[in-house]
């Protein structure tokens, strides 16, 4: 491993949070090491706007937690993090690892003493650090007081050639950890990256292994990519490596025209996250799903397909809470294009989904280019 990349690298600091920064002087003030790691990193070599900033220190939990008055310590798999509060903004500070953590690894039971845990765990060096991270470009570290970014596995090199390189032996980690599938399609499309070839290839393998995979594992890391405000190119990439259907078996039913629709559907998405606003899980996987089980809203199957057969088979005995919500806003958006004055309107009225169900409504006439009489009808008798 190397330590530094032997080109300067350099990046606007005013970009960095001051917040982010605080925190930082408060741990090195106490004595601890203290960088910038991760996506923000990665994001300002790319001269994007980073969504968080990420820290890292050879503070163990609780040590960091004695240093902040508003701090959380919470358990992971195998590990303890805390989120430190500062000028009201979270921020994930995590203390260096020695080792990368498998994902098999169980979480810390949620009864567990996090203190006692957190001085049991080893601490890592920057370098150990880095090896123990998924992808080259989030391994890279800034040290704020120098202006130095710290790469130890080749990270620059693959931030300036646009690449996304897993650390490691790649098909060992996607083996190991479904979600880094979804990751690696998630980070690529959003800062317009090139798979390197060996993580391509392991990506396939990943991808072929993902029904052996938890369910609600699956489901959360597939809405977690409808999430960022790049559904649609999300959604294109998902249906190159064949995702979707290993994630939703039923969504392999979809034709061609079907998977334009559904490729619209994610566009919307992304205009509405464009506006400042958010979609709720439910409304993300009842978009998801609408083109089987709501084929007049989006052109998508030539019949219905039962909300209960939506499920993957024998997942039934799991399927979250989640699920029932996303298939009553389903259920919904007949009721919804009936108007406010139809049979079961009352009852819509009076539901906990009425937002949700309408923002899939909103997405679905934002997708098709249809009239928005009937919405603003709805919105109008929802606000009095």
């Amino acid at each position: 491993m190397s330590q530094a990349p032997s080109a300067p690298v350099t990046f606007d600091a005013s970009r960095i949070d001051p917040n982010a920064l605080a925190v930082i002087e408060r741990l090195r003030g106490a004595g601890f090491q203290a960088l910038l790691v991760g996506g923000c990193v990665r994001d300002l070599l790319l001269e994007q706007t980073p969504k968080d900033f990420d820290i890292a220190t050879d503070a163990r939990a609780d040590q960091t937690h004695g240093l902040f008055e508003e701090c959380l310590m919470l358990g992971g798999r195998g590990s303890v993090m805390t989120l430190v509060f500062q000028g009201g903004k979270p921020f994930d500070v995590a203390t260096m690892r020695p080792l990368r953590t498998p994902a098999s690894t169980p979480r810390v039971p949620l009864d567990a003493d996090l203190s006692a845990v957190s001085r049991a765990l080893p601490v890592g060096t920057v370098a150990q650090d880095a090896a123990s991270r998924d992808f080259s470009i989030n391994a890279l570290f800034h040290d704020p007081a120098t202006g130095q970014t710290l790469d130890f596995v080749g990270g620059v090199a693959d931030v300036r050639a646009r690449v996304l390189r897993s650390l490691g032996e790649p098909s060992e980690r996607f083996r190991d950890d479904p979600s880094l599938v979804y990751r690696a399609l998630r980070i690529s499309a959003r800062r317009g990256l090139t798979l390197e070839p060996r993580t391509l290839e392991a990506l396939r393998e990943g991808v072929a292994a993902l029904p052996d995979s938890p369910f609600a594992l699956r489901l959360h890391e597939l809405l977690e990519c409808l999430s960022l405000g790049v559904a649609g190119a999300c959604l294109r990439r998902m249906r190159e490596f064949d995702v979707l259907a290993h994630t939703l078996p039923s969504l392999g039913q979809l034709s061609p025209f079907a998977w334009e629709g559904l490729f619209s559907l994610g566009d919307a998405m992304d205009r509405f996250h464009a506006q400042g606003r958010m979609l709720g899980h439910p409304a993300r996987l009842a978009a998801l799903l609408l083109p089987l089980a709501d084929p007049p809203a989006l052109s998508g199957v030539d019949a219905p397909v039962p909300l209960a057969e939506l499920v993957p088979a024998g997942d039934d005995a799991e399927r979250p809470p989640l699920m029932e919500d996303s298939l009553a806003v389903l259920a919904a958006q007949r009721v919804l294009r009936q108007g406010p004055d139809s049979a079961g309107a009352a009852e819509l009225l009076g539901s906990h989904l009425l937002t949700e169900a309408l923002d899939v409504y909103a997405l679905t006439l934002d997708a098709t280019g249809g009239s928005r009489q009937v919405l603003d009808a709805w919105r109008a008798r929802q606000g009095g």
